[in-house]
């Protein structure tokens, strides 16, 4: 933590700092392995982040900012404060592996791997409120704004492509709208 806070000291421009996680199976499920084991500071854009979360929750340290607003029904709520940070600053780099993430079956997003559509049936909703937010803080941008649409989108596809009752997908479509409008948009390009 240390090396970190001496490199956000050192780069002020800079509001978030973050390193490689090693990332080990509680029992052995799968081979351990290094989580974003590269050295492109030119990958570390607030666009990359905003397309996908390459920043383990375990091994971040931020610049300190407000957190007034902030809303606590998104999820990953881990990617959301990236995003917060990443836009009041420049996203640091330490290629060095300082901690490591245990993924066992009792956690959060273990069915991600394993049952994408239960994942998505479970935390869907959250994740599009995780958009909606998105698209409070970056859909000024048009860029940002086709991003997110993108992840509306995948939540889509999800539960399409899994299977999902048309009850159910109905059901999804139509908070999706009360949700975020520009679902709709989303939806319609699918």
């Amino acid at each position: 933590m240390q090396k970190q806070a001496d490199f956000l000291d050192s780069h002020p421009d800079y509001g978030i700092v973050f390193h490689p996680v090693r990332v080990f199976f509680e029992n052995g499920e799968a081979k351990d392995s290094i989580f974003l084991k590269k050295n492109d500071s030119n990958f570390f854009t607030l666009e990359n982040l905003l397309k996908e979360n390459y920043i383990q929750t375990n091994s971040v340290m931020y610049r300190r900012v407000e957190y007034a607003n902030l809303s606590s029904e998104v999820m990953p709520f881990d990617w959301y404060l990236h995003l917060i940070h990443a836009k009041r600053g420049k996203i640091g780099f330490i290629n060095q592996t300082m901690s490591a993430y245990r993924r066992h079956s009792e956690g959060l997003w273990w069915d991600m791997y394993n049952n994408t559509l239960h994942a998505w049936k479970q935390h869907g909703h959250s994740y599009l409120k995780l958009c909606r937010e998105l698209m409070i803080l970056f859909g000024d941008n048009d860029e940002y704004r086709k991003i997110i649409n993108q992840h509306v989108a995948r939540v889509f596809e999800a539960y399409y492509y899994g299977s999902l009752d048309d009850k159910k997908y109905n059901e999804l479509a139509s908070t999706a709208v009360d949700i975020l409008p520009s679902a709709t948009w989303a939806f319609a390009q699918g």
